[in-house]
């Protein structure tokens, strides 16, 4: 079966149901060759069937279809089914992936919605000031050297991208927490520049680390 571009993959996350996030996601539990699924605007999708050469078929769904009704469509035009024990393989193998995905994505929701709370409190309690921000490089480095552990480029490396991840997931939070839970763009600012100003330290931190002098 024909993988999906990484920006088709995304959007299936963003309005399939669940069944067909499935059927996307991990190729299909009958996994269907030749097939792939193209998304518009509006929650339209288009089914894009491949025959010999280059000669494609394009089929229009008016609504996004659940699994059973993708399932029932292939098999309307003449796909194969795996056998039965291959299926049943996938499927598990499938579900079991995607159950683990979405509870990993809970939980780093849940992550992030206690950073966001921390930040508010944190930015509340010092007047605005960012430096209130839970969990940052510079606590993370300063306990570390506390510790008498030598700081390497390499750990300023794997914080700084530790660090954006947890960005990343801070902001995908933050676009969907209800409105009443949503930090003001000031304090958005604040969070951003806080951020810039990590990264800037690191960088010279990895400078003198590159000297070989100790810090």
């Amino acid at each position: 079966m024909r993988n999906l571009s990484p920006l088709l993959m995304l959007l299936s996350v963003l309005f399939l149901t669940p069944e067909l996030k499935r059927f996307v996601k991990y190729g299909g539990a009958d996994s269907f060759e030749n097939v792939e699924v193209e998304f518009q605007k509006g929650k339209k999708a288009i089914l894009i069937i491949y025959h010999d050469g280059d000669e494609r078929e394009q089929v229009e769904l008016q609504a996004i279809p659940t699994y059973q009704e993708m399932r029932d469509m292939m098999l309307e035009k003449g796909f194969q089914l795996k056998a039965p024990e291959e299926v049943a393989r996938i499927t598990q193998e499938g579900d079991a992936a995607f159950e683990e995905d979405m509870e990993g994505r809970r939980k780093r929701q849940e992550q992030s919605r206690e950073r966001m709370n921390k930040f508010k409190t944190g930015s509340a309690s010092t007047g605005g000031d960012s430096n209130g921000a839970a969990s940052t490089i510079q606590d993370a480095l300063k306990k570390m050297k506390d510790s008498g552990v030598k700081i390497t480029a390499e750990m300023i490396r794997k914080l700084e991208e530790e660090h954006k991840e947890q960005s990343r997931i801070d902001q995908q939070t933050q676009d969907v927490l209800p409105a009443e839970e949503q930090i003001s763009k000031e304090q958005m600012r604040e969070w951003k520049l806080q951020q810039w100003k990590e990264i800037q330290e690191q960088r010279k931190l990895a400078n003198v680390e590159a000297t070989g002098d100790e810090l």
